[in-house]
């Protein structure tokens, strides 16, 4: 007799003992379903083959095309045909597993139809049957079983094995393994390992796969411990999903996705228009209820306050007001004030992103106008003096409790509020490196007032954890009561990069310039101290001391015309050898280059245009074709994303549900190593990727310092 469908016997009690220990093997192993299992990561190991030989044949190919030699053309080779073999690597291990998991169905299916069987013959005869009979079909059955368990427990560690050499194969050779331990170092340092790591990297294959939940999880992890590295591959498994799942998550769970830092501008600011218009639907109609019926709810109001300044600043999607370009709303809640994060362009295709966070709230007539206005005026002020073919972002990061008022003093006296930020403000930094497109942006940070001290502690912080210099390119403070070191060298940039300018408090003469600076005290040493260390605008911080104009008050550093808001412009747009200093000359140091304009998306030219040693249009078309084949490089991860999420899926599902102890912890175990395996081929394929949009775009600068440039990418 054949069993059923799903494999299972049913009400088999009479083949088999109620002690038999093995009896779940014959009532609740589903030999169809393990089949299932097997065909599903059969069918992606084959796949993934697939992909390996398209990626390899596309490897040379996007090289002749562009008609690109030399050293940096060599090493891009050597790491794209890696990866290539490497993605063929996976298709041994997972036809193995699927194998072993086969033979295993059969032995259940076999012993399942043995039970089946005398169950048959018993209802035959209305259960006369003879003892000896019984005890013999009892005798088989029973060693029925035991082949069974023991062909369970060969599949378990066929799976282990198999597993194992799964493990790490993207990192067996010297090019992308060099890459992936440069990229896992920052989880390493963070303290992210064993068990942790495992839930890590769970939890991102799942979000690749478009689980909401995960993306819950995510989000907290990176609240908790947040790295570039998971910035980075929350990156690279948004970008793996299909625009569906992508589409499914926005409108599934907008507040979570709008807060996840890594994830694309376009997608955040789509996330949080959702989650804005909700909870500002919310907090209207709750104020119409309170009107009607004479309530008077203050913390009602300053959430509608903030709401209405919200949507007036933020405007329509992709509609510019006032000569600014665009906002994109990238953070949003109304919980303790509001918190909002507003940024005016695109920073994900913009050549400067200059990112400002305000201070207390309502000092000096700041309110939540001002603060996003501010930046507003800052990107049009930037972007108005920014070298031809250059765009500028700049972002109004009100992520933060910041003090609610100067009259709490306790608060604004304490450094709790910048401390408790300096995190967050790390991650959305990182986020956005990970989510920039082509060349890495030139990035300037630019603290006022008490935010000055919450860039202080984030830059600082980028040092205790093994990244300096990844807050920005350059620091700003202006009007700040100390940015909470005494040097400028302990904030992880060059000294020449940090940058500090307060107006003068003339006072008793006449009440006019930044009151702040009443703040500053001589220490023990008699140097310049604020309350949060050292003056940063005093030459013996160590930085720059940058020109403001004598007489404005501490909210005026933005004014239009003023020479702080023009300084401020040429930090943002890279251009500090036009910085005026306090006397209106520019002090002495280098100034950053401007990085090339981005290229607009091209179609591929034909083949054969331009040398290895041409210049200007040779090197346009060869941008061309290296655009083109960063997006192959982009679909190639696209495929194997998805091919390798299907693997480790069916792993994992299978672990949940079969009986056999041995082969459930193999299972278990082989989840974990495809997991990992196909999150380094996320990473491999984004660098390769990214690599070539960063070649394209430093080739289409089409001068000779392209070559340089394109030296300098790592391969």
């Amino acid at each position: 007799m054949t069993t059923s469908q799903t494999g299972s016997v049913g009400s088999a009690s009479s083949a088999g003992s109620a002690s038999d220990p093995n009896q779940a093997l014959l009532t609740t192993e589903d030999p169809a379903a393990i089949e299932q299992a097997a065909d599903a990561i059969a069918a992606a190991a084959g796949a993934l083959g697939g992909v390996a030989g398209k990626a390899y044949g596309a490897a040379g190919s996007i090289r002749e095309r562009a008609e690109w030699t030399g050293t940096a053309s060599d090493a891009y080779l050597g790491f794209a045909t890696s990866a290539a073999r490497a993605t063929g690597d996976t298709e041994q291990p997972l036809q193995r597993i699927a194998g072993a998991l086969r033979g295993y169905a059969g032995s259940v299916r076999s012993v399942q139809g043995e039970a089946q069987s005398i169950n048959g013959m018993q209802a035959a005869v209305g259960g006369a049957i003879t003892s000896a009979v019984t005890a013999s079909a009892q005798h088989e059955l029973q060693g029925g079983e035991a082949t069974a368990v023991q062909a369970g427990s060969s599949a378990a560690k066929e799976v282990s094995a198999a597993a194992g050499d799964l493990r790490g194969v993207f990192g067996k050779s010297k090019s992308t393994g060099g890459y992936l331990k440069q990229a896992h170092e920052p989880w390493d340092a963070a303290g992210a390992g064993g068990g942790e790591q495992a839930k890590m990297d769970q939890a991102l294959l799942a979000f690749g796969a478009g689980d909401k939940a995960a993306a819950g999880q995510l989000l907290a992890m990176q609240q908790k411990s947040p790295s570039q590295a998971l910035s980075k591959a929350i990156n690279t498994a948004w970008q793996g999903m299909s625009s569906q799942e992508q589409h499914a998550l926005i409108t599934g769970d907008p507040h979570t996705v709008g807060a996840l830092d890594g994830l694309p501008a376009t997608a955040r600011d789509q996330a949080n228009r959702i989650w804005f218009g909700q909870q500002y639907a919310q907090v209207q109609k709750q104020a119409a209820y309170d009107k009607a019926h004479g309530i008077t709810d203050s913390s009602l109001q300053t959430k509608l306050s903030f709401d209405q300044v919200v949507s007036q600043q933020i405007g329509q999607p992709g509609v510019g007001q006032d000569g600014k370009p665009p906002v994109y709303l990238l953070g949003f809640d109304n919980n303790d004030g509001g918190h909002v994060i507003a940024a005016f362009g695109n920073p994900d295709t913009a050549n400067h992103v200059a990112t400002v966070v305000p201070g207390v709230r309502n000092g000096f007539g700041q309110n939540s106008v001002t603060m996003v206005a501010n930046t507003g005026k800052l990107q049009q002020q930037a972007q108005s003096t920014a070298a031809p073919g250059t765009s500028v972002s700049s972002i109004c990061w009100l992520g933060y409790n910041a003090p609610p008022q100067l009259t709490d003093v306790a608060q604004v006296a304490s450094t709790a509020d910048a401390n408790a930020a300096a995190p967050a403000l790390d991650s959305f930094q990182w986020g956005l490196q990970a989510s920039h497109q082509g060349a890495p942006a030139s990035t300037t940070m630019i603290g006022h007032s008490y935010g000055s001290l919450t860039v202080g502690r984030a830059a600082s912080r980028t040092v205790s954890v093994g990244a300096p210099g990844t807050l920005a390119d350059r620091l700003a403070f202006v009007g700040s009561p100390g940015v909470g070191v005494q040097q400028a060298s302990q904030l992880g940039v060059n000294p020449d990069n940090v940058w500090a300018g307060i107006s003068p408090f003339k006072f008793p003469e006449m009440w006019e310039g930044d009151p702040i600076g009443l703040l500053r005290y001589p220490n023990d040493q008699g140097k310049p101290e604020m309350p949060f260390g050292a003056d940063p605008a005093s030459p013996d911080f160590g930085g720059k001391i940058m020109g403001v104009d004598p007489g404005k008050g501490h909210m005026d550093y933005f004014d239009s015309g003023s020479e702080s808001l023009k300084n401020l412009g040429y930090l943002a747009n890279g251009q500090t050898s036009k910085v005026s200093s306090k006397n209106g000359v520019s002090p002495p140091g280098p100034s950053a280059k401007p990085p090339a304009a981005k290229p607009a998306p091209q179609p591929a030219p034909s083949s054969g245009a331009g040398s290895a040693g041409a210049a200007g249009s040779g090197f346009s078309v060869r941008a061309g074709q290296l655009t083109s084949g960063a997006s192959e490089a982009a679909q190639f991860g696209e495929e194997v994303t998805g091919h390798g999420n299907s693997a480790a899926q069916a792993l994992d599902h299978l672990a949940g549900t079969v009986w056999h102890p041995e082969l459930r912890q193999a299972l278990q175990g082989a989840a974990v190593s495809a997991t990992d395996t196909f999150l380094d081929g996320m990473a491999i394929y984004q660098h390769w990727s990214d690599g070539l949009s960063a070649t394209a775009a430093a080739y289409q600068q089409a001068d000779a310092s392209a070559e340089a440039q394109v030296n300098k990418i790592q391969w």
